[in-house]
């Protein structure tokens, strides 16, 4: 008989009541349900006080894995309990060195690991330890057929109820991004008036409304794309729109995504989607590349494929704070001088030419 998969739902309700492991090994496509169980754990476990000494976040891009190792075998101050959490641990070379620690963990450690778009080898010595000692859990893509039972689900969470045709429209505009989907549900809620527990088509079509009422004519959809109804609306009413792709907050140091040209048609997978249901609506004025991100190598081939894809309309780069700094390059990081020629740089959401 096939062991039965740990899943997100069990991992939490063992964390609520307390019983801890010393090590959660969090891989998969899915990068929600990592987030999801990381997150929990960061702001549950300790209280504010012992926080301050025992929870320690790292990047896998500044550490090797013989600091993670040292990290867990500190012992807590004033607290049951340390927690560590390794973010990006993808990028962490020779991670099955952590089976020598998993030998005789520290029951005093909580340590996560967060390894987002990949998965280890099951038939390596290291995860039938991770198993042995803790937990391994695989975060899976969710198939399309099911996003309208997740949204439901999520709602009803929330004590809202979601129309069928409201619940398909999210999954058809956003797809299997549970984090953008997530994102975008969270802002639905927070327009609900208080007395409303139900979300309809017709609440998109008032926000439009409300828009062109406060003559307002121009909309970014910062930061996830929009719904096709919503889209829809802006075209009957006369509303320009700023259609923005799901990128975004993408630090100036996360080379693996920017500067790897392995990663680069993940940056097209956003706009071939976005493109494909959007580019007949009259409405999309200005196509938005990212939010507050720094430059790299894939948003310089992003922007030539929108160009080259769609030459009719407009892009956009929403970048933080300042234009000092503003770099687009080569892969190899070399070359400080941008290839990249944007129609506007928006700067904390200032256009400027």
């Amino acid at each position: 008989m096939a062991k039965q998969e740990i899943t997100c739902d069990d991992i939490l309700k063992d964390l609520r009541n307390k019983q801890y492991k010393p090590i959660y090994y969090l891989m998969g496509e899915e990068p929600y349900y990592i987030d999801l169980i990381s997150n929990y754990i960061a702001q549950n476990v300790l209280s504010e006080s012992e926080k301050e000494f025992n929870q320690t976040v790292v990047y896998g891009s500044d550490i090797d894995i013989a600091t993670v190792i040292n990290a867990a075998k500190r012992y807590p101050m004033m607290s049951e309990y340390q927690v560590v959490i390794v973010k990006e641990a993808q990028t962490i070379k020779n991670m099955e060195e952590l089976s020598f620690y998993l030998q005789k963990p520290l029951n005093s450690t909580i340590l996560v690991i967060c390894h987002k778009h990949g998965v280890l080898d099951r038939r390596k010595k290291l995860t039938a330890e991770i198993e042995k000692t803790g937990v391994l859990f695989e975060s899976k893509k969710i198939k399309e057929a099911q996003l309208p039972a997740f949204i439901t689900s999520y709602m009803k969470r929330k004590g809202i109820d979601v129309e069928p045709k409201s619940a398909a429209m999210l999954s058809d505009f956003i797809g299997t991004d549970l984090s953008r989907l997530v994102g975008e549900m969270e802002k639905l809620i927070i327009t609900l008036p208080a007395s409303q527990k139900r979300i309809t088509p017709e609440l998109i079509e008032r926000d439009v409304k409300l828009f062109k009422e406060a003559n307002c004519n121009y909309i970014r959809t910062s930061h996830y794309s929009p719904s096709e109804y919503f889209l829809d609306v802006c075209d009957r009413e006369g509303i320009y729109v700023e259609d923005e792709l799901g990128l975004a907050f993408i630090a100036k140091n996360t080379d693996f995504t920017q500067r790897d040209p392995g990663e680069t048609e993940r940056f097209f997978s956003h706009f071939r989607e976005a493109m494909a249901r959007d580019y007949s609506h009259p409405c999309v004025l200005i196509w938005s590349l990212c939010n507050e991100s720094f430059g790299g190598y894939n948003f310089d081939q992003l922007n030539r494929l929108v160009h080259e894809t769609d030459p009719t309309r407009l892009t956009k780069f929403s970048y933080p704070m300042t234009i000092v700094g503003y770099y687009f390059e080569t892969p190899s990081g070399e070359s400080p001088e941008t290839t990249m020629k944007l129609d506007n740089l928006s700067v904390n959401n200032l256009v400027v030419s």
